[in-house]
């Protein structure tokens, strides 16, 4: 796992284009889990960039790998599309470790009073990944992953495409080079985010799009 802080500062983002809508929480929380590709989806990469709704400004990043317990042995396929090895996820922690982890991340930096939501790259991430692994884990969803913004679809209606747009085709839109590697979750959330600041910075609001309801997510 690993945590990078306020004080690093080349993850810093400010955006001035313009002056921002009087956004609807305090902060963004951007995600892209990776996740096996066999029959029983794990997630095996869980990142997160916390960015500040009022400025922009990148305040953290959290990263870990994370161990399978069902399908312990990724196949070719999984490690080819997201560059995840076996020795990478084998010395990880399993998912309840992780999500405890990232728990503990995020509310050193969400006060009492703070509120934010989470941002994705389509609604597979927390309406398939995160979901399913909470039912096979035995763990409650938690509050805050009941709704998200779903970027993909938001940029697709505003854009009017007769197409879901891919995150490499969204970063191209704005003639922003591609960071890294597409199906890296620590690249993707960074893409992902720079997508979202320049559309904010145009004077598009976001609101939760995607939801769970309770009874779904009953154990």
């Amino acid at each position: 796992m690993n945590y990078q802080g306020r004080r690093r500062r080349g993850n810093r983002r400010k955006r001035r284009n313009r002056p921002l809508a009087e956004p609807c929480d305090d902060y963004y929380v951007v995600i892209d889990f990776e996740a096996t590709t066999r029959q029983i989806a794990e997630i095996i990469e869980f990142p997160a960039l916390l960015i500040d709704a009022r400025t922009l400004e990148y305040v953290s990043q959290f990263h870990s790998y994370v161990r399978p317990v069902i399908y312990r042995y990724l196949d070719k396929r999984c490690k080819k599309l997201t560059g995840i090895t076996q020795s990478m996820v084998n010395k990880s922690p399993v998912f309840e470790e992780v999500l405890d982890d990232f728990h503990d991340w995020l509310f050193q930096y969400i006060e009492d009073d703070k509120t934010f939501v989470v941002v994705t790259d389509g609604s597979t991430d927390m309406g398939n990944f995160f979901f399913n692994q909470c039912k096979q884990s035995n763990i409650q969803m938690p509050y805050w992953a009941r709704q998200w913004i779903d970027l993909k679809d938001t940029f697709k209606q505003i854009y009017h495409l007769s197409y879901m747009p891919s995150l490499p085709r969204m970063v191209e839109h704005f003639r922003m080079a591609f960071i890294g590697q597409w199906h890296s979750g620590h690249d993707d959330v960074l893409n992902i985010a720079a997508v979202l600041c320049r559309m904010l910075c145009k004077g598009y609001e976001f609101q939760p799009d995607h939801y769970i309801c309770d009874k779904c997510i009953q154990i």
